[in-house]
């Protein structure tokens, strides 16, 4: 919210998420509309005509309050602003900086450091949904694969990031459908053993591994194929340029080296059985490291092979440029491969028929 208006008030940032919790309106999608409003008045795109007579413009704490306001009751450029980015977009242009996926408002959860996300973001039904999957905490460390026999994908490189987000993917739907917190259950290590005897005790279903991936497996394949028939295809498999190529500065860029290291030392934490312990290697982190990420990155940023490509990206090195960018196609190529969607982007009949959803292909493929 306040970060992508360049806001450097914190009490109107705790403000204007407090407005939207209570208007009911998703903080994300807000914030992100909001900003893609100020950008495209910036740009020309839109005016005081259009606003009602209010300026848009960076680090304004108090027209923010009255937007939000003004987009909860629809009231005068507010209605413009319920539309989301999409719908503003297609309205008044500026679709280069619209950053949404299936019409759904990206979250801060930046591909460019862990580019898994660009995988969660393209292949979740409902767009750019950083819960639909456990990707951003494995990208980070949190949490592991191995009990699915998925190895861990490293945070910035394409391979194995297909296998990593069917992974992903699986303990997401398993720990939405059980209606637990993904972000709660990852961080106790986000294990599926661990899921199954909570599942089982509770139910009596006496669920294996294998039984609950493949539930996992039919749930999301309904919701693929009910995308399709609603009219999703590939083309809506999609993740806007300005996410998946680097800042000149190559900020974002490097945020891996000082998030990756830091969330793989907390990982283990969730099975620490010592609490004074835990309490002690809590209280470190939170007095000593969250406190200094950004010293850490200026740290890692100056050091010689950082700075340097920092230097060759600034002069937009065409190698460079294409090291730092997300390899997004050969990640989602190979994500259909792996999930079995054809050429229009729906589900084979094969695979379809493989997990008992006969009735799904027949309506799907005629």
């Amino acid at each position: 919210m306040g970060t992508l208006q360049r806001m450097d008030s914190m009490e109107a940032n705790h403000k204007a998420n407090e407005l939207c919790n209570r208007y009911g309106m998703d903080v994300i999608s807000c914030g992100s509309t909001i900003a893609f409003a100020t950008e495209a008045f910036q740009s020309g795109l839109i005016d005081e005509s259009h606003t009602g007579g209010i300026r848009l413009d960076w680090n304004q704490p108090d027209v923010l309050l009255q937007l939000i306001r003004m987009t909860a009751y629809r009231e005068g450029f507010g209605d413009e602003l319920a539309e989301g980015v999409r719908g503003m977009s297609e309205k008044f242009g500026g679709k280069e900086f619209a950053i949404h996926v299936k019409g759904l408002e990206c979250p801060m959860h930046d591909p460019r450091a862990l580019w898994g996300m660009a995988l969660t973001y393209a292949t979740s039904i409902r767009g750019a949904c950083h819960c639909a999957d456990s990707n951003l905490y494995t990208d980070l460390g949190l949490v592991s694969h191995g009990d699915l026999g998925v190895g861990r994908s490293w945070p910035f490189r394409a391979r194995g990031k297909a296998a990593q987000t069917v992974a992903s993917q699986r303990k997401g739907i398993i720990s939405n459908s059980a209606v637990i917190c993904i972000y709660a259950w990852v961080s106790a290590g986000g294990a599926l053993p661990e899921m199954l005897m909570m599942l089982n005790s509770v139910t009596g279903f006496g669920y294996t591994r294998d039984e609950l991936c493949q539930v996992a497996d039919r749930i999301w394949y309904l919701k693929r194929a009910i995308g399709n028939l609603c009219g999703a295809t590939r083309e809506d498999d999609q993740v806007p340029r300005r996410i998946l190529e680097p800042h000149l500065e190559g900020a974002t860029s490097s945020l891996h080296l000082a998030l990756y290291p830091q969330f793989m030392s907390i990982a283990p934490m969730g099975k620490l059985r010592f609490e004074r312990l835990k309490t002690a290697v809590s209280g470190m982190m939170s007095r000593a490291v969250y406190p200094n990420l950004n010293r850490t990155l200026a740290f890692l940023n100056k050091l010689p092979p950082f700075s340097l490509r920092g230097r060759r990206l600034v002069d937009r090195d065409p190698l460079e440029v294409r090291r730092r960018t997300v390899a997004f196609e050969e990640m989602i190529e190979e994500f259909y491969r792996l999930r079995g969607i054809d050429e229009r982007g729906r589900p084979s009949r094969e695979r379809l028929e493989s997990l008992g959803l006969k009735e799904v292909a027949d309506i799907l493929h005629g």
